[in-house]
This record gives structure tokens, sequence and C-alpha cells, in this order.
């Protein structure tokens, strides 16, 4: 199942359509559960260990051949920190700078681009930068609660939805 909150979970059910294309910064239990709905989904881990566990959870789905996990480690060194009540420190682009652009090498636009993975600032802004997004293409951010993901507005995006009511929150949005 999931790892998101209903509201969260219904918003992301109503983006997706059978005919879709679906780029996931951060695999997980939404990579097996909801690419079951859409034509192709790819995503990025950078965790090898975590990767293998989710390409291991896919392997019992009969959709698992329209979904494809990429690992791709970190640039440099890299632990998580949580600050307890305070912003859990996801990376930087410096950290994370083959994670983020390895799908500009894929030579593919996507439909839906989901960041819920290192970086996500950054991801967000390669999307731009590297032409990710098919026309009318949405990016969707989780754990949107997070006050220093908010600079993705500062930029080429428009919020379109948000669930404000999870404790962790979704924003989708479009290219201005």
């Amino acid at each position: 199942m999931p790892w998101l909150d209903t509201e969260s979970a219904s918003l992301l059910c109503s983006l997706l359509s059978g005919n879709m294309s679906v780029l996931e910064w951060g695999c997980g239990g939404s990579t097996v559960y909801f690419s079951r709905y859409v034509r192709k989904w790819r995503c990025i881990e950078h965790v090898p260990e975590w990767g293998l566990k989710v390409k291991k959870f896919l392997e019992l789905e009969t959709h698992s051949d329209r979904v494809s996990v990429d690992v791709v480690e970190p640039s440099l060194p890299f632990t998580a920190i949580n600050f307890g009540a305070g912003p859990v420190e996801d990376g930087s682009y410096e950290q994370f700078r083959s994670y983020i652009e390895y799908p500009a090498t894929l030579g593919e636009k996507f439909n839906l681009i989901i960041d819920d993975g290192r970086a996500r600032v950054s991801a967000a802004l390669s999307v731009v930068r590297n032409d990710l997004m098919m026309a009318g293409g949405l990016l969707v951010v989780h754990d949107w609660e997070r006050r220093h993901y908010k600079p993705i507005l500062y930029g080429d995006f428009e919020l379109v939805a948000e669930d404000l009511k999870s404790p962790r929150q979704m924003a989708v949005m479009k290219i201005t």
C-alpha cells in the first residue's frame, strides 16, 4: 500500500490515467501501488538496497512490465538528518547531482512527475531545465507541508491543487 494519507492518495488517483507516462524520484509503496493505473512508470531511487526491495515487491505484481526502477546513488556522501520537529534534511544538488540529472539522459518526457525523493527543490527545477515534462504535464510534490519546498513556486511552476488536510501534504503544479 502507498504511504500516503487518504486525501493525498485520492488527489494522486485523480491525476492518473491509463495512457500516462510517470517519472518518480523516490521509490516505495506508491510506486508499486499506483503504477498499475498508468502505461509506464519510471522510478529513480538513490538507495541500492531499497531499490532492490521495491523491484522484488514489483515482481509479485501483474503490471511489473510497465515499471522500471533505476538506482542512481548520490554523487557525494549523504546521511539523512531529522531535527525532531524541525525540517528533514533531504540533501543538496551537489550531493544528488547524478540522481537529479539522470532523467535527462533517458530521452523521454513525462505526463506526470512525482517529486518524493531527495533534493526535491533541485529535482523540481531540473524538470524545467531539462524539459522533462510533456505539454500539459503536472508535477506532484509530496510532504508539501515542509516550508523549504515552497521555493519551487518562485520559479516556473504554478499551484494547481493541494491536499492541506493531511499531516503529510501534497501539491500539484504545472509549468507556467
